[in-house]
């Protein structure tokens, strides 16, 4: 299928693109890790002495944390102006 043949499938796109005017850009930061380590401990005891000496909670079947923990966001509610 050419790049013509597929435009006319969706003829509204340049009125969405009037709507969209002014609005405003989306970025999205990127929150991947840069470095990954595995870390195996001995005994209960190790785990919660790195979990407080890190400031994150472990528990048993944690599998992963971010350091330093990412802070809590509120949860935001869009409404539509009429």
């Amino acid at each position: 299928m050419s790049r013509k043949d597929q435009e006319t499938l969706f003829p509204l796109e340049k009125l969405w693109r009037q709507e969209w005017q002014g609005m405003p850009e989306f970025e999205q930061p990127c929150a991947e890790a840069v470095m990954s380590v595995t870390v195996h401990f001995v005994s209960y005891a190790d785990m919660h002495a790195f979990a407080a000496l890190v400031g994150s909670r472990i528990l048993p079947t944690t599998k992963s944390l971010f350091y330093p923990p990412p802070p809590v966001t509120v949860r935001q509610v869009y409404t539509h102006e009429s």
